[in-house]
């Protein structure tokens, strides 16, 4: 669970722990708001596995490797997303009995991200998955389903349950729904399942799939450039690649290609944000009819989905 959450018992002995949904947003994905998107830097923008270590004296590296990290890579689609490594690892497995970091609940995630000023959003560099042992005590299946929740947190997923009461969104099985406890005990997760399902596995990979750009247009011309439009609706692209065409009587002939990386990170498919690039007459080529495609591109998924827009226009 986040840091930010509120602590309901419903029901006795057994109590679900649940917390403050994201308001106005797909529930599901951790994006809060136009500031801050919740994927991996070191995926999205850099294209570098993301180092992890365990700080747990009961639970070995090994140990969460199994049963957290691996797991978490198979939601992402399979390949190697995270390195175990205690040198300045990003993202940290951490246990406490004193600090309080996640204020009485049984666990927390505690992001640390980058603010990008080209992109206009922060992006998560890592964090702390909290277990808290100050207030409670955890069977073997409590520390699996609030390790891999906290997880799943880091790779982007938000709370699944519903706002300000107990229960699964939708009887949904899911590892980001509530966690299970009995007393002081925390004994599973509260959404049937101790590890990710399938269900999280889609939400993953819908989060870190691109998009093509959309509703092109052309806003502006004057004698000598074009602006062309066009829709973001992308969580995870790191910048969109224009490729510009020169109509040479007989076919089109490319010009150059440059990226967009500029205002990329509000967008998002619940809160779409119109993007606008210009293109300027190069020099060296003649007056005539010129058009532009859009890749979308992210250092995780790479090119995808080219769009060629549907209009030409006619530069001096």
């Amino acid at each position: 669970m986040r840091s930010a959450l509120l602590l309901l018992a419903v029901g006795a002995p057994l109590a679900i722990f649940t917390g403050i949904s994201m308001a106005g947003h797909q529930e599901y994905l951790a994006e809060d708001n136009g500031q801050f998107t919740d994927v991996m830097d070191n995926w999205v923008n850099f294209s570098q596995v993301v180092n992890w270590c365990s700080y747990d004296s009961q639970y070995d590296q090994n140990w969460y490797n199994s049963n957290v990290v691996v797991i978490w890579e198979s939601m992402l689609g399979g390949g190697s997303q995270f390195a175990n490594s205690c040198s300045s690892p990003k993202v940290k497995i951490n246990r406490y009995t004193t600090g309080a970091h996640c204020g009485g609940i049984p666990g927390c995630w505690k992001a640390t991200n980058r603010w990008s000023q080209t992109q206009q959003s922060y992006y998560e560099t890592g964090g702390t998955a909290y277990l808290n042992d100050q207030d409670y005590n955890f069977t073997f299946y409590g520390v699996l389903a609030v390790a891999n929740h906290e997880f799943g947190h880091g790779v982007g997923l938000g709370e699944r349950y519903h706002a300000g009461g107990a229960g699964c969104v939708n009887g949904e099985t899911t590892i980001m729904g509530a966690t299970a406890v009995s007393g002081t005990t925390v004994t599973g997760g509260g959404c049937g399942t101790n590890t990710p399902w399938t269900i999280d596995s889609v939400r993953t990979q819908t989060l870190y799939s691109l998009s093509p750009a959309d509703s092109t247009s052309i806003v502006n011309t004057l004698p000598d450039r074009v602006t062309w439009q066009w829709r973001d609706v992308n969580w995870s692209e790191d910048y969109y690649e224009h490729h510009y065409y020169y109509w040479n009587g007989s076919s089109w002939q490319w010009v150059r290609a440059d990226k967009h990386y500029a205002s990329v990170g509000p967008g998002r498919p619940s809160n779409p944000q119109y993007l606008q690039r210009t293109f300027i007459h190069p020099q060296g080529w003649p007056a005539g009819i010129y058009t532009s495609c859009i890749v979308t591109h992210s250092m995780i998924s790479g090119n995808q989905h080219w769009v060629c827009t549907p209009n030409a226009v006619i530069l001096q």
